[in-house]
């Protein structure tokens, strides 16, 4: 079973279950709505704009599947359905605090928040040209006995960034799961390669005969260099 991680800091709130009719549709004549949760939201960078202004994206997750949400920052509100797996992602949202609350039932839950990145300081870091970028998978892969991950195992990943002269270059983590690092610096004293600083991939969860699968990808900010995706497969194996 594919499994992708939610953040490390949502990571111990309890999934929440949905149970269906004999339909099996929700909402439909003798079907159940999905159980009241809380559930959770966090907001994140997102993508720079051309001119390098900060945006913002709010993630929700932990919900009922399927169910109808509520958004509200003080001012506006909007009504929104999550997925199947009680997630949903609203890009290119203002920086403010946000409430959230399921339709039917649940607590008002506000949304963590990053700080906003002070766009009135001008920019005193050189840019540089990226000529390259590698992302790699720096851990085992494959089968792994299940008492090793019980805890929850922490994938790591690491890579280069080769530039064309001295400088900062500025890059983000981009992984499979939806999730986007802040941007990150690595500086260059002269033309040349630098390893990039491990991250690692917080919180993935096996057990029984669970099966998990994601990448990881370096992407420059102001460029449209990109490294590959570097992958990751592990099998969760019951010890003889």
């Amino acid at each position: 079973m594919n499994r992708h991680l939610r953040f490390a800091c949502l990571a111990s709130l309890t999934a929440s279950v949905l149970a269906l009719g004999s339909t099996g549709a929700l909402g439909a004549p003798g079907s159940t709505t999905a159980v009241p949760t809380a559930g959770a939201c966090v907001l994140v960078k997102g993508t720079p704009t051309a001119d390098n202004k900060p945006t913002f994206d709010l993630k929700l997750s932990g919900f009922g599947g399927g169910a109808r949400v509520i958004i509200s920052d003080g001012t506006h509100r909007q009504e929104v359905r999550v997925a199947s797996n009680g997630k949903f992602v609203d890009d290119d949202v203002k920086f403010a605090t946000y409430q959230v609350k399921q339709k039917r039932g649940g607590a008002s839950v506000q949304c963590t928040s990053v700080a906003k990145e002070d766009t009135t300081k001008p920019d005193t870091t050189k840019p540089v040209d990226v000529t390259a970028a590698t992302a790699r998978y720096l851990g085992q892969t494959g089968n792994i006995p299940c008492d090793i991950v019980s805890g929850g195992l922490k994938p790591a990943f690491g890579g280069t960034i080769t530039a064309a002269g001295p400088g900062t270059v500025k890059y983000r983590w981009v992984r499979s799961d939806g999730s986007v690092s802040g941007v990150l610096p690595l500086t260059f004293t002269e033309a040349g390669t630098k390893d990039v600083p491990m991250m690692r991939w917080e919180g993935v969860a096996l057990q029984g005969t669970d099966k998990f699968s994601g990448s990881a990808q370096i992407t420059i900010v102001g460029d449209d260099t990109k490294s590959n995706r570097a992958e990751v497969t592990l099998n969760c194996v019951i010890p003889k």
